[in-house]
């Protein structure tokens, strides 16, 4: 046996038994074997016999026990053993067993994967970070929180926060761009697509994604007063199990989408332009190949820009308590002044809960800071059906880009100025869910658009 392929921390319940043979016989294929389990010693399970395979010398197999082993609050050990290879006694039975210590909590929680990218205007490649970051946003819809720290290291850059960017680079070292996940892993934007993996072959996204937190994080009470432009806000932890002597903190960012300027230290040094492949962003979508080494400002809209590390990199000392009950919310008020150069309507909250012991973003959350951002109404568009059954149309977007991407963020519909009253025919698409993009006058609004047949 070479792997169990379960998590070393899972949810109180039914567990399924997972691992992973291989195969180390000179003499035949391997055709069958049986696999018991045992939890903290006791009673075995019982017999799962693997049958019609046909695995090679050094070839794999993974296996689901029949049976899944119920588990209960609590830290437990589980033996896993496979036997009689073929039917026969294995000659060298002494990596036929395998341990692993598994830590159960009350309640799973979903992982947010953090991306905090390092990056900059007068860096030529950081446009993958443009790209990436959106990329990582349209896949991940539910799970992804993306913060662009803007950094002059390499030349001025104005949306460049000191602070934000010293503290990143003390912590994972120079170098443009990167991205740090839940600051636990560093790796290149180009890798944080679906599409794109690191060298080794790994997923990071799904990698990160597949954590189970220990808590989960939400922003609540959001106030704004406009004549002030002072924002408050509660942020909430939830622990899925009870916890003692921690050292957890909140780390509240501030963060613009859509940013834009009128002036060359906006321009983007672009390394893709001329490309031998298309390189076009999925949500603002600059075309980057096409465009020139100096993107000029007017062509360039800026996603996820950090404004603001409210509590510093480390977090707020003291804001959560040490010991922690399971289901029983640990809350912190925090508030924040927005400048006038910042647009308000595209304004977010990013509350990070971060284990002060290592360092790691153990789960997150964002929001935005005014529920009366720019939609379809205000713009005075109107998309109907939705749900369609293949026929969409959109009235009142005269002029307007309209993008539709399917769920691995291949475009699939892209018409730049789209008539008063538009059909788009989508009966040859599969059913599904779907994102509808619509750009004017630089402003971006995206809405879940459902397919069904």
């Amino acid at each position: 046996m070479i792997s169990l392929d379960f998590r070393d921390r899972e949810a109180q319940g039914a567990l399924n038994i997972v691992g992973t043979i291989q195969n180390k016989s000179t003499q035949t294929p391997l055709t069958s074997y049986d696999v018991v389990y045992s939890i903290d010693g006791g009673t075995t399970s019982a017999v799962y016999s693997v049958s019609g395979i046909n695995i090679g010398l050094n070839e794999t197999h993974q296996f689901t026990h029949n049976i899944p082993a119920n588990l209960s609050v609590g830290t437990h050990t589980i033996e896993v053993v496979i036997s009689n290879p073929n039917g026969n006694i294995d000659e060298d039975a002494s990596d036929n067993n395998m341990y692993k210590n598994v830590w159960v909590i009350n309640e799973a929680y979903p992982q947010m994967v953090v991306a905090e990218e390092i990056t900059g205007v007068r860096c030529p490649y950081c446009v993958w970070g443009l790209y990436g970051m959106e990329y990582a946003e349209l896949q991940n819809p539910d799970n992804f929180i993306g913060i662009a720290i803007h950094s002059s290291s390499m030349g001025l850059d104005p949306m460049a926060i000191t602070q934000y960017e010293t503290a990143f680079t003390d912590a994972f070292g120079l170098g443009q761009p990167n991205v740090a996940l839940n600051r636990m892993e560093l790796v290149h934007p180009k890798h944080l697509p679906q599409e794109g993996t690191t060298a080794d072959g790994t997923d990071v996204m799904a990698q990160m994604k597949n954590h189970l937190p220990l808590a989960k994080a939400s922003v609540n009470n959001i106030e704004y007063n406009d004549e002030t432009r002072e924002i408050t806000f509660q942020a909430s932890a939830t622990f899925a199990t009870d916890l003692t002597g921690t050292n957890y903190r909140f780390v509240p960012v501030i963060t613009e989408d859509n940013v834009t300027g009128n002036t060359s230290d906006y321009d983007q040094a672009n390394a893709m332009s001329g490309s031998s492949t298309a390189f076009v962003t999925p949500i603002t979508n600059i075309d980057f190949q096409n465009g020139p080494f100096n993107m000029p400002a007017s062509e360039m809209i800026y996603k996820h820009v950090a404004r603001a590390l409210i509590a510093g990199w480390e977090g707020q000392e003291n804001s959560i308590p040490a010991d922690l009950t399971y289901n029983v919310p640990v809350t912190y008020d925090f508030s924040y002044t927005i400048p006038e150069e910042y647009n308000e309507n595209e304004i977010r909250i990013v509350l990070m809960i971060r284990d002060a012991a290592t360092g790691e973003i153990i789960n997150a959350a964002k929001n935005n800071i005014i529920t009366s951002i720019t939609t379809l109404d205000d713009m005075n568009v109107h998309l109907y059906p939705n749900p369609t059954s293949g026929l969409l149309y959109i009235d009142g977007a005269e002029n307007t880009q309209v993008l539709i991407y399917n769920i691995l963020g291949q475009v699939i519909y892209n018409q730049r100025k789209i008539s008063n009253h538009e059909l788009i025919d989508l009966t040859k698409c599969d059913a599904g869910n779907y994102i509808i993009k619509f750009i004017k006058n630089k402003k971006v609004i995206t809405q879940k658009l459902i397919l069904r047949k």
